[in-house]
């Protein structure tokens, strides 16, 4: 369980003359930190730059956190068994999506996106790999692919690269945005929500930008979100309408109720 498994702090403390301190600490044991110089940093271009080491510092100690439960245990995280077991029906069912799942024996029906269960056992059977270390280790190495990602969304929207690297630091040492991917249970989840980050990505491009390149990655990524997970299929379905809203994709005056449009010449007038 999370509980049982050591906090991760993370912390920002400002030093003098435009310094700064990133630190991680797990648990009582161990600690890991680094000091930088905001101000060299930010006149340096390329890999040198403060966008570039933010970004670093964010896959890093972003990959620390999340592989950091993994480490104080030997087996998946919190749950899995559904999926676990999912995944078994699907390879005795030869790849062909049963109808009920065998878990627990209590035939409940294989509703659910199966992209991350075929993943799954396709690692399993192709390569070898045990099903269990699968579950244990394949959600967390994927949740942080979603770092990058939410920095690609960050400079689209910000359009700033300092702005969209300082976010992605955020964003990646919050335990809120990776604690349920992690699990044992967080296949479908993280594969889900990497696929919505780049379909948000995508569709910004497409509603910006109107290149049908743009169009053809906006369809396969959004296909991706609804083979991963249902509640991140809801999501891409609202950033499409909210980013057709505010850049033109889409008429805002027919989404108001017909009694606030203003009246047409060949509207019936009431009482006639």
């Amino acid at each position: 369980m999370f509980s049982r498994i050591p906090i991760t702090f993370f912390t920002v403390e400002a030093l003098p003359h435009g310094c700064g301190k990133i630190a991680i600490k797990v648990g009582d044991k161990s600690y890991l930190g680094a000091g930088i110089h905001m101000q060299r940093l930010r006149k340096r271009p390329g890999w040198l730059s403060i966008e570039f080491v933010l970004l670093l510092w964010a896959v890093l100690f972003g990959g620390i956190v999340r592989l950091a439960p993994l480490i104080a245990v030997k087996f998946p995280v919190n749950d899995g068994g559904l999926f676990y077991v999912m995944a078994q029906d699907i390879q005795k069912a030869q790849y062909v999506l049963p109808t009920y799942t065998s878990f627990n024996s209590a035939q409940i029906p294989f509703a659910y996106p199966p992209l991350g269960l075929y993943l799954a056992a396709a690692l399993n059977e192709f390569a070898g790999l045990p099903l269990l270390e699968i579950f244990r280790w394949l959600s967390p190495l994927l949740s942080i692919l979603t770092i990058p990602a939410f920095y690609l969304v960050s400079v689209a929207l910000s359009k700033s690269r300092f702005h969209a690297a300082a976010a992605t630091l955020v964003y990646a040492l919050l335990p809120r945005t990776y604690t349920l991917l992690v699990m044992g249970g967080g296949l479908p989840r993280v594969l889900g929500t990497l696929f919505l980050m780049l379909n948000i990505y995508f569709v910004y491009l497409l509603f910006t930008t109107r290149k049908n390149k743009h169009l053809l990655a906006a369809i396969l990524t959004a296909s991706l979100v609804i083979l991963s997970h249902p509640e991140n299929s809801l999501h891409a379905v609202v950033v499409v309408c909210l980013f057709g809203l505010f850049w033109g994709g889409i008429d805002a005056p027919s989404f108001r109720p017909c009694w606030s449009r203003p009246a047409s010449p060949c509207s019936p007038r009431p009482g006639g």
